[in-house]
């Protein structure tokens, strides 16, 4: 199965104040988002990680279905080899839940601005 991906594109024009991310609609079976919505907003500086799982089947009446883990970073600093691994996120949006329905395995941390 192909990976539809979320993030559709990005683009720098002139100085940047800011770095606003949003979740655009997926294909995921569960959880199913069909509106995009704002996830946080960067200032320079700053690093944002966005957490989610999800479940897609190839259609409606597929008894199939395979499980994503996804872990995003997005800096609005200066690149170096450890940014991700030593940096603490400003912003951390964690969307993970139980795959099957039901209750939460955990809390969902959004910590936004």
């Amino acid at each position: 199965m192909a990976l539809k991906s979320t993030v559709m594109s990005v683009l720098s024009i002139g100085a940047a104040y800011s770095v606003i991310v949003d979740r655009l609609p997926g294909w995921a079976a569960y959880p199913a988002r069909h509106t995009s919505y704002r996830m946080f907003t960067l200032q320079p500086g700053q690093i944002g990680r966005y957490r989610a799982n999800l479940r897609f089947t190839g259609c409606a009446c597929a008894p199939r279905w395979c499980y994503e883990s996804w872990t995003v970073h997005i800096a609005f600093t200066p690149p170096r080899p450890d940014l991700f691994l030593s940096g603490v996120a400003d912003r951390d949006v964690d969307q993970r839940v139980h795959l099957y329905g039901g209750s939460a395995r955990r809390a969902a941390l959004h910590r936004a601005s």
